[in-house]
Order: structure tokens, then C-alpha cells, then sequence
């Protein structure tokens, strides 16, 4: 809810949910990620390299193993380098479809983890000013100026703050309805604007 609000602060508070706090994390992690690949010619490009690159290793390594390596460190006769390449294929393959399925099947795990650390009912108060903003709850608080903030968007119903490496959000449930969001989130974008004059 909007405890206060004038022309120089707004101050808004809510009981966080942890749900819907995991599911930011979650959401923001995986863009945080995918960040430096937003661009689709780019993200093209790059993965093009690393699979010509990681050719380029393969091959040099299925030629000097089985010419150079083999016989004068391991003292084994010498292999062709495409019976090389097969004999380090099918373990290549099984490593990298483990090393998939862990991950995927960890993930989960970790943010059942997280969900159980996140307290619930813990009310959040946030003060929006001229100079930044401050999140506040009886047991932590943080400041961030406005020079930290790089991109201030509605996403998901929630007002997110993204910082280089992390974000944070005012849920819809701080707000009577989707018109006082909207309304507030403009004056947000105003001070921040206000603030950062040329924006990234």
C-alpha cells in the first residue's frame, strides 16, 4: 500500500510473498544470463565461434595425441587420428549429457532451497527520493543511488529495478490497482530520469 507520497518521496510498503519473490530471482537470473546474447545476430555469431574454435581444439587434439602423445609418453603404438576421434567421442558425449540432466535437475532443488530461507510475512518498506531509493524491513535495509540503477521497468505486474548484477521489485500488492502502479511508476521513471539525464 502507498503509506505517503509528494512530489519529492513516495513511500510505499507490502508483506512479501516468497513465492513470488523466487520467481523474480528466478526470472531476473535467467535474463541476467542471457544478457550479454540479447542481440540474435550476435548471440549467432558467437555461438558460431565457440563451435569452430572448440573444432579447431578437437581436431588439434585427436592429431597430436595419437602422433606425438601416445608413443613417446604412454609408449602405445600409433593411432589413426579418426579412431582417435571415435574413442574419445561416445565418452565426450555421455560427460556432456550428465553434466546437462545435473543441471537441470539441480536447479529446481536450489530454489526449493531458497523458497525455505525466504521468511514469510516480512513487510518491505520502500522510500522513493530525489536521490535514489531505500528498502527497508526490521532486519536489513539497503540504499541505492540512482547512478546504481540501470533499467526501471513493469514487468510481471511488478516494478523491477535492475542493477548490473541483481534486481529488485515492488510487487502489484503495494498498490490499490493497476492505475496507482502505473501512476507511481511514472514518477519513479521521473526522478530517476531526473537524476540520470542521459539514460543508457
Amino acid at each position: 500500500m502507498m503509506a505517503a507520497s509528494s512530489d519529492d518521496e513516495i513511500v510505499l510498503s507490502y508483506i512479501r510473498d516468497p513465492d513470488e519473490h523466487v520467481a523474480a530471482m528466478r526470472e531476473a537470473g535467467r535474463r541476467l544470463v542471457a544478457h550479454p546474447f540479447a542481440n540474435a545476430g550476435r548471440s549467432a555469431g558467437l555461438v558460431l565461434l565457440y563451435a569452430l574454435a572448440m573444432g579447431a581444439i578437437m581436431v588439434g587434439l585427436f592429431h597430436v595425441l595419437p602422433t606425438y602423445v601416445y608413443p613417446s609418453v604412454l609408449r602405445l603404438p600409433p593411432i589413426d587420428s579418426y579412431a582417435a576421434a571415435m574413442f574419445w567421442l561416445a565418452p565426450t558425449l555421455v560427460l556432456v549429457l550428465l553434466f546437462s540432466l545435473c543441471t537441470r535437475l539441480s536447479a529446481p532443488q536450489q530454489f526449493n532451497a531458497l523458497r525455505k530461507r525466504i521468511r514469510p510475512g516480512v513487510e518491505i518498506t520502500v522510500t522513493v527520493r530525489r536521490d535514489g531509493t531505500y528498502w527497508a524491513s526490521a532486519q536489513t535495509s539497503y540504499w541505492f543511488g540512482w547512478s546504481e540503477v540501470a533499467d526501471i521497468t513493469l514487468r510481471n505486474s511488478r516494478i523491477e529495478f535492475t542493477f548490473d548484477a541483481l534486481i529488485t521489485y515492488i510487487p502489484a500488492a503495494a498498490f490499490a490497482d493497476t492505475c496507482e502502479q502505473a501512476a507511481t511508476l511514472q514518477r519513479i521513471l521521473a526522478l530517476w530520469r531526473a537524476a540520470n539525464p542521459v539514460q543508457p
